[in-house]
């Protein structure tokens, strides 16, 4: 499938059509950035080990 790249005459333009897409999903900002900061905060997760002092 080969696909276009959108071009945009300006960022008024760009940033018009992202608020457009945006508001077609199920979701919002402040919901995807909760979940975001869930995981992070998540320790008990698989994987999620001590920090070592290279990560300090």
């Amino acid at each position: 499938m080969r696909t276009t790249a959108r071009v945009y005459r300006s960022y008024e333009e760009f940033e018009r059509e992202e608020l457009r897409s945006s508001e077609k999903l199920d979701t919002t900002i402040d919901d995807m950035l909760d979940e975001l900061f869930r995981e992070e905060q998540d320790f008990d997760a698989p994987g999620r080990g001590r920090r070592n002092a290279d990560d300090e």
